[in-house]
């Protein structure tokens, strides 16, 4: 029997909608976490957790000296929705419509732990040594993939299941991200005794956020303005705002250009009202560009194409796990689980993906 025949299809459509049933919001993920750990310790798997709840589960290869591969997905769902209910319909798998469904990754958590489940099941299925890195607080900007101790991983390349789209595609590219807080200084005054003589904190910052380049300003760049806080009172001059943006790119060039540009409309907006500017900024993750040579490249392509799947590859500007792990010299490349309208109410999976994820991505490992 080949690996992709032994998927359960199933016993991955329970594995799935249990995991989907236990709440774990960024930062709260810490039930998931220990119920993983305890599940793949059952599985044979040696396991090490964080003091921050990821996950290294590993699974012993069926020869002698045989390669270790990293399976990535991340158990933290988007937003504060808690007990989600899914839905199993003819073809698909949604929410009950009241919140999102959390496939975005507990897609890629149930096809790790059916293909894990296939190698205890089917021994004389020849594999390599399976390290399962299971993060925290992926969605709320790779903190759990920043935080692991990458050294401890052996993988010479490595999957992050964690992609939408059909069956067969990949992500080969992700950005550097850039993260500002603007902190306009101001003057406070009565604001109907003495309003000229305050300085207007959010007229300053109003005047730097519509000046400022916002959405997808160049196909390699992206920037935006996500919170704005500041204001006492309607009858006191506002004398403090902060203002958080970022900048993502797969461009370095192109990054510290459009980075120019934001800092200059915020400088000037407060230069025109005589307002002051503090600006703090750091990178929270780095881009990658993964090579066609490396091994997830081609292991995805060459398992696509055995399974008779359409291979594609795609660049993106959103951050994944695959940013770190590239970081630390391990290549990786975000694939495909099927998941789509992720981080909406009407979310869903359809279960032929999810199963035809489990059938790519062990062919992949194994081939």
């Amino acid at each position: 029997m080949s690996a992709a025949a032994a998927v359960q299809k199933e016993r991955l459509i329970e594995t799935f909608m249990s995991l989907v049933r236990v709440d774990s919001p960024s930062g709260q993920e810490a039930a998931l976490s220990d119920a993983l750990a305890a599940e793949f310790k059952e599985l044979g798997c040696s396991v090490y957790q964080d003091d921050i709840g990821n996950l290294i589960a590993t699974f012993p290869g069926s020869r002698q000296g045989a390669e270790t591969v990293m399976l990535c997905a991340h158990m933290d769902t988007v937003g504060t929705d808690v007990d989600i209910q899914p839905i199993r319909q003819a073809d698909r798998i949604t929410s009950d419509g009241t919140t999102i469904l959390g496939a975005d990754d507990k897609s890629g958590i149930a096809v790790i732990l059916e293909i894990i489940k296939v190698f205890r099941d089917n021994p004389e299925i020849v594999h390599p040594t399976i390290e399962a890195v299971i993060t925290v607080q992926e969605e709320i900007g790779v903190v759990g993939s920043t935080h692991l101790q990458k050294d401890r991983l052996k993988s010479s390349w490595g999957l992050v299941l964690d992609g939408g789209g059909p069956i067969g595609s990949i992500t080969v590219s992700g950005p550097t991200s850039r993260k500002y807080t603007f902190t306009v200084h101001g003057k406070a005054a009565h604001a109907a005794i003495a309003p000229e003589e305050g300085v207007n904190a959010i007229q300053a910052a109003a005047a730097g956020i519509a000046a400022c380049p916002c959405g997808k300003v160049d196909p390699e760049v992206v920037s935006g303005i996500g919170v704005i806080q500041g204001g006492v009172a309607t009858n006191i001059v506002p004398d403090l705002v902060t203002v958080q943006a970022m900048i993502r790119s797969r461009n370095d060039e192109k990054l510290e250009s459009w980075s120019q540009k934001m800092e200059k409309a915020f400088q000037d907006g407060c230069d025109a009202f005589g307002a002051q500017l503090t600006i703090e900024k750091h990178d929270s993750y780095f881009g990658y560009l993964l090579d066609e040579s490396s091994l997830p490249w081609q292991k995805s392509k060459a398992a696509a194409l055995q399974l008779g799947f359409p291979f594609s590859t795609h660049d993106s500007l959103g951050g994944t796990d695959c940013n770190n792990f590239n970081r630390a010299g391990i290549p990786s490349c975000a694939v495909s689980t099927g998941m789509a309208n992720e981080h909406m109410k009407n979310e869903y999976i359809l279960i032929q993906d999810l199963v035809d994820s489990a059938r790519w991505v062990i062919t992949a490992i194994t081939i």
